[in-house]
């Protein structure tokens, strides 16, 4: 019997998060409420973690329609910070867009747009991540590169495991005949197996 290998197992959360930025260069900031978990009563972007099965589209048109009162779709990837934390990892997608004037009427206890001086003045342990200050500022100042949002793609297997191709693939995979009932539950492949 194969030992299960402990290095593998680990928490992870994926998060997508909105660097939105105005035509004189400010990125919106969003207080997030007393009530929440993680950083409460501290300054984030708006985004946050993706549901089990959610696309980064989707989570994105989800967390800016809860937190901004509003859909957004952004225009690229900025970057991905990887946050290696006792017994966990934490995956951040950080996408950009430009603002164009939408009222702010969501969830969030308040808003503020952030300059470079903001930026460079607000205390750090205000800000929700620790390497916000850094990150922002670099973004603000330099000539951003983004990756456009077509390298983002998601595959939804459990949409897929209808279509031949996909069930061809996975009975070569595992050498056993396709059930739709086991793929769904990707924790299953174990059993699918034997």
């Amino acid at each position: 019997m194969k030992v299960k290998d402990p290095r593998y197992d680990y928490h992870i959360t994926v998060s997508a998060h909105l660097l939105l930025k105005t035509v004189d260069n400010q990125i919106l900031m969003a207080k997030r409420p007393e009530t929440w978990e993680w950083a409460p009563g501290r300054w984030g972007l708006p985004g946050g973690k993706i549901y089990q099965f959610e696309t980064f589209m989707d989570a994105i048109k989800r967390k800016t329609r809860q937190e901004l009162g509003f859909e957004l779709m952004p225009d690229g990837l900025y970057q991905i910070k990887q946050l290696i934390i006792k017994d966990k990892q934490a995956f951040m997608y950080f996408f950009s867009a430009k603002y164009e004037g939408q009222e702010l009427t969501g969830e969030m206890t308040d808003y503020k747009w952030f300059g470079i001086k903001d930026l460079n003045e607000f205390p750090s342990n205000k800000f929700a991540e620790y390497f916000y200050k850094k990150m922002l500022s670099e973004f603000l100042v330099k000539d951003a590169k983004l990756l456009p949002m077509e390298v983002v793609d998601s595959l939804n297997y459990i949409k897929l495991s209808d279509t031949k191709n996909y069930k061809d693939w996975f009975e070569g995979i595992i050498n056993k005949d396709y059930d739709p009932n086991k793929v769904a539950d990707f924790k299953k492949w174990k059993k699918v197996k034997k």
